[in-house]
């Protein structure tokens, strides 16, 4: 690896732009796959509460292999870089992506339970693990210090945001159009996947590893299996830092607003309306910086948190009203700021407390821990969604077939828009109040 020093007060903008255009690939992915409920439940005729339990054993599964993940990464040298390498794998989660969407409509219900579980399986417990255990070790490697990797986690939000809506507004709209029979599924992901992939190899094609932790310099570190489980021990805030970026994903698990919008607004074309408002979002991220100055991340995190409850609580009564469901959009989506985007930040101060404690850094087994928490809280969301709707009698349909729900589903549909995620979001509250405890200990050592 070729070790440069920083230049000060210089932010290497095209790198930055380079560094973020996986995540944009990636978090279009995400908003993609978060309507497969939704397709196979009212166009492959598999019960909600089937694909629900599916999605959650995949996802625990996938959640096992997270930690394996950062183990091989944080073992991995070659001429590329330690993380560089496992920028591939963006290719063969979106094939697989595109596999998941593509699923034969004429297959017996069980192929087509193994279908969905096969490629479900295949984009997140392989590619996307590998993905995610990469990041951590290869933004430290690619930027040169906390500051710059701040400013890259604040306002990559913005970049990250802006690409993500592009898709979050126009999919549900192009659902309506396109996605009226299972084929009509697959060649709408098809339309996405093909630029969206080549978009993201972007960060592999120019982003190299050029700097190392300071800590790191001069040392192979190896890590063991004992180690790891020393950290695992050890140091509790790595957990904290889970539950609140795993918060995220619960939600995103669930992913209630599809079926919101679906059955309670009576229009899914109308959800890009509120997407679109994630534009307006942005301009909270360019003050990040400065805030977290002021506040720690842990601060960020509550005061979020508690404006996302309250947004909650609005979505339970708003009904199809589109202006109380913008106001709760609004409050709902900030709060998934902190957990989305100052992970980086986060997973650095627990690195520094390895090192504290005598073990080595393990940035990518840190990184596979939250991973691992965020996957299964992911799993958790999404089992629980097809269970709770399944248990409140909602009606699965094939493609064409028209059903009135009952009201006790659509009920179940407002619980899942409000109060639990409402409840989910308290959680993250005193996991935050416990990570802030980090940053003082962290002064305190460097001080001692």
């Amino acid at each position: 690896m070729r070790k440069e020093k920083a230049r000060e007060g210089r932010f290497p903008v095209g790198r930055f732009f380079a560094w973020k255009t996986r995540d944009v690939s990636l978090g279009c992915m995400t908003i993609i796959l978060g309507y497969l409920s939704l397709y196979a439940s009212t166009y492959l005729g598999v019960p909600v509460g089937v694909v629900g339990a599916l999605m959650m054993g995949s996802k625990i599964f996938d959640a096992v292999t997270d930690l394996f993940a950062g183990y091989l990464v944080d073992n991995t040298n070659t001429r590329l870089g330690k993380a560089r390498p496992y920028e591939f794998a963006l290719i063969g989660a979106w094939g697989s992506t595109i596999l998941l969407f593509s699923c034969p409509e004429s297959f017996s219900m069980t192929a087509k339970c193994i279908w969905i579980f096969s490629m479900y399986t295949l984009t997140f417990s392989i590619f996307t693990t590998l993905l995610g255990a990469g990041q951590q070790p290869y933004i430290v490697r690619a930027f040169a210090n906390r500051a710059e990797i701040i400013k890259v986690s604040s306002f990559g939000g913005i970049v990250s945001t802006l690409g993500a809506a592009t898709v979050s507004v126009s999919f549900p709209i192009l659902v309506k159009r396109i996605a009226v029979t299972p084929a009509g599924w697959s060649r709408l992901v098809l339309i996405f996947a093909v630029p969206l992939a080549v978009l993201g190899m972007l960060r592999f094609i120019f982003v190299k590893e050029i700097y190392e932790p300071a800590e790191s310099k001069g040392k192979a570190e190896k890590v063991s299996l004992k180690q790891i489980i020393s950290m695992l021990r050890k140091n509790p805030y790595i957990w904290d830092v889970g539950v609140i970026a795993g918060a995220v994903q619960f939600i995103m698990g669930m992913n209630a607003a599809v079926y919101y919008f679906q059955f309670i607004v009576g229009d899914i074309a109308e959800y890009s309306k509120l997407q679109a408002m994630t534009i307006v979002m942005l301009a909270l991220m360019f003050v990040f910086p400065k805030i977290i100055q002021k506040r720690s991340v842990g601060q960020l995190v509550v005061m979020f948190s508690t404006l996302g409850i309250c947004g909650y609580i609005v979505n339970f009564f708003a009904g199809s009203g589109m202006a109380m469901l913008m106001v709760a959009f609004f409050a709902t989506g900030l709060a998934q700021l902190p957990g989305s985007y100052l992970q980086s930040p986060m997973l650095m101060e627990c690195a520094a407390y390895n090192e504290s404690m005598g073990l080595p850094r393990m940035d990518s087994t840190s990184a596979a821990v939250m991973n691992f928490l965020m996957k299964v809280m992911n799993a958790v969301g999404a089992g629980l969604l097809g269970v709770l709707l399944q248990a409140s009698g909602f009606i699965a349909t094939k493609s064409g077939e028209t059903v009135v729900q009952p009201g006790s589903a659509l009920m179940m549909i407002r619980l899942l828009y409000s109060v639990i995620p409402a409840l989910v979001l308290l959680a993250t509250i005193f996991a935050a109040k416990h990570f802030d405890g980090l940053d003082r200990k962290l002064k305190e050592i460097k001080h001692a």
